[in-house]
């Protein structure tokens, strides 16, 4: 017996040698691509940061009366104009977490803002020559923060030109939007998905601005220093993994901390356990063949308490972090091979999917429409060619609160049910969204299927236990009304023509 467990551990030592050695490969790996998705999150809010920033300065520029307080040479007009101004300024500003300040410069050199950075903004315009002629023609982020300042404080100037009709002619008289922007709170809304034990940091023109779990005690010109690409170093006593790319002026690194890494964080090899368990089985038959009835029982139940905790760590590890991790693995595999379509389908699924875990319970309007977009992509890819999507929407809802997955579902119902036994060459899915004079939004979902009849369109809309197929037109009318009281579903129908779901939504009385 003692020879026979001598051998048994010499085996499992060995498998355990064996196991490691294979595998340590594959855990870098997925510590690099968890490392490679956080950098792609943080990469992915300063674009959004900046972008959202720019879009709603240039719609408050673009308003009347911000045109006639900057461009008319009437006092009388800019004077009956200023105090709107003013206020669309104030609300456009705490709208967003991220701006601090708007500036709207003439080329009069009137100044159209409520802030306390104007003598920042004065030296920031003199820094490059703005103040000296408004010759600015593209997007501009300054590469000076404003001194003295502990937190990282930038401009971003995006030029805003007179218009006619709503039409912009940029060889007529042109303005300056100044946005004092906060980029030390770009990386705020990644915490929540950034692993708890991995660090990042966004740099802007070689300084940091913005950082998530960062190491306490580093220096940051170590930091600053590294160099882009994945690697791994070692800082004070620690070991880190790390990813570093640059886009422009910017960098993204994320660490994670050799310490914080495990075999049980990656997953068990296949293969691994399956070998395991042969040997381990082999040993158990051979004792149970040498020991008495007590013993045999003994074993029997450490068995199967170790298989009850092997499936329980299978089922821990079937999380979100996991599948995500799984989904940019399977991606990043597609584009190494150049399948380019799967990469795309990929891409698509894994936006789908965060966007359902982790979008809040009321989302802007564009959120939605870019959701729908993901999916319809997955659907032409599915059917190419056999569906077309035709978008109307109105950009002064684009920020309307609306309940999150409110679209996609109205849209599947129509590619299931309203093209069944209808030979069209065009089959069209539209949504339009447009502003009433009420200040509600009507969004609209409309096909060119086979329609309904009076009678069916009636059942439809009256039945109350629903089936399997109508549980999600059902669970969007129930949401709306949980959402404000108000808001109303309608059908629309003619056998043979068109089927058209509205809703019309107030703003919600119940808050993400």
């Amino acid at each position: 017996m003692v020879i026979s467990f001598q051998l048994f551990m010499v085996c499992f030592i060995f498998l355990m040698a064996y196991y490691f050695f294979s595998v340590s490969n594959r855990i870098e790996e997925e510590v690099f691509s968890s490392l490679r998705r956080d950098g792609t999150l943080a990469e992915n809010q300063i674009e959004t940061m900046i972008s959202t920033a720019i879009k709603n300065a240039q719609r408050t520029g673009y308003t009347t009366c911000l045109q006639k307080s900057i461009f008319s040479g009437d006092p009388d007009e800019v004077i009956s104009n200023f105090t709107t101004a003013r206020e669309l300024i104030s609300i456009d500003k705490d709208s967003n977490p991220f701006v601090l300040a708007q500036f709207y410069y003439s080329k009069d050199g009137h100044i159209y803002s409520i802030s306390e950075y104007y003598k920042a903004f004065h030296d920031n315009m003199d820094l490059y020559g703005f103040r000296d002629g408004v010759t600015l023609s593209e997007t501009f982020i300054s590469k000076e923060r404003i001194p003295g300042e502990r937190i990282r404080f930038y401009f971003v100037y995006t030029p805003i030109y007179r218009t006619a009709a709503g039409i912009a002619h940029h060889n007529k008289d042109r303005g300056v939007c100044g946005i004092l922007c906060d980029f030390s709170k770009i990386l705020n809304e990644n915490e929540k998905i950034i692993e708890d034990d991995y660090s990042c940091y966004i740099l802007f023109n070689g300084e940091i601005v913005s950082s998530s779990n960062p190491i306490d005690g580093i220096n940051e010109d170590h930091i600053i220093n590294l160099a882009p690409g994945e690697s791994k170093m070692k800082l004070d006593k620690e070991k880190y993994y790390l990813y570093s790319n640059t886009i422009d002026d910017w960098q993204v690194i994320c660490m994670a901390p050799r310490s914080a890494t495990s075999i049980q964080k990656v997953g068990l090899d296949k293969s691994f356990i399956i070998v395991c368990a042969l040997v381990i089985l082999a040993f158990a038959i051979f004792w149970f063949s040498m020991s008495n009835q007590a013993t045999r029982e003994k074993l029997l139940a450490s068995e199967v308490a170790q298989r009850e905790a092997e499936m329980m760590a299978y089922r821990s590890q079937i999380n979100p972090h996991f599948f995500f991790n799984t989904l940019e693995c399977v991606r990043s595999m597609a584009q190494y091979y150049g399948a380019e379509m799967i990469e795309d389908i990929i891409s698509a699924m894994s936006k789908m999917f965060r966007y359902s875990l982790y979008s809040a319970r009321t989302v802007h309007l564009s959120q939605e429409i870019d959701m729908l977009e993901m999916y319809f992509r997955i659907i032409s890819y599915r059917f190419p060619d056999m569906y077309v999507l035709e978008k109307e929407i109105s950009n002064e809802v684009l920020d309307f609160m609306v309940p999150s997955m409110i679209l996609q579902p109205l849209v599947e119902n129509s590619i299931k049910h309203a093209f069944k036994n209808v030979d069209k060459p065009r089959k069209e899915i539209s949504i339009t969204a447009s502003l009433l004079e009420d200040g509600r939004v009507k969004i609209a979902v409309s096909d060119n299927g086979c329609g309904m009849t009076a009678s069916e369109l009636e059942e439809l809309k009256n039945r109350e236990t629903q089936t399997k197929d109508s549980i999600g037109i059902r669970n969007i009318y129930e949401r709306i009304k949980l959402f404000n009281q108000e808001n109303t579903m309608e059908f629309y129908s003619e056998k043979g023509v068109y089927t058209r779901v509205e809703l019309i939504l107030s703003e919600s009385i119940i808050k993400s």
